[in-house]
């Protein structure tokens, strides 16, 4: 009997998708009004209801409260939302935010992982590289990061990405020439 029950329940709450569609979308709506107004806390119990009531593992609102744990410095939070999300789409930009996220936290190798599973997807991706070069600059392995940036410059030199690997690549290439010629002092005011 509680089986059927449960059945009859289960079918009742599927066979009506646009009413359920329709209460994901004001939830998520009363999220993004609080997350506008600054009313942090109040934002991420909204999203936390909203995403409840998501209809796939991928949604604005697991993004938005992903988002909203990294704002309030609430990582493992942020990175269980963003590593929930990540199997279940194609989406590159997910990808790109999830490495930034990483990098920002000064997770290099977890952010590398991330960055390379991009490059190797698309060799030619600009941003990856960047990215990538990034977190080998992070971890220290200089002339590996120095070989990202310059690829990312040959494939894109008149882009933004492209001026920002230039910069990196010059400020890079100055530190190393220092190191070896061992000047360390004095302070270098681009080096430290």
């Amino acid at each position: 009997m509680g089986m059927l029950v449960l059945c009859t329940f289960t079918l009742a709450f599927i066979s009506t998708p646009s009413a359920y569609a329709e209460t994901f979308r004001e939830a998520l709506k009363k999220a993004q009004a609080l997350e506008d107004e600054e009313k942090d806390e109040e934002a991420v119990n909204a999203y936390i209801l909203a995403k409840s009531m998501a209809p796939n593992p991928y949604n604005d609102a697991r993004l938005g409260l992903a988002r909203m744990y990294a704002k309030l410095g609430r990582y493992s939070e942020a990175d269980s939302e963003y590593q929930a999300m990540l199997p279940a789409t194609t989406d590159k930009s997910l990808k790109y935010e999830y490495g930034q996220f990483l990098l920002n936290q000064g997770r290099f190798d977890a952010a590398s992982s991330v960055w390379n599973n991009l490059v190797s997807e698309d060799p030619k991706d600009v941003i990856a590289l960047y990215h990538m070069g990034a977190c080998l600059e992070g971890s220290d392995s200089i002339d590996s990061a120095k070989e990202y940036f310059q690829r990312a410059i040959d494939l894109s030199p008149d882009s933004n990405v492209g001026a920002a690997a230039k910069q990196k690549l010059a400020r890079l290439t100055k530190a190393t020439d220092v190191r070896q010629k061992g000047k360390f002092f004095p302070i270098d005011p681009d080096l430290g």
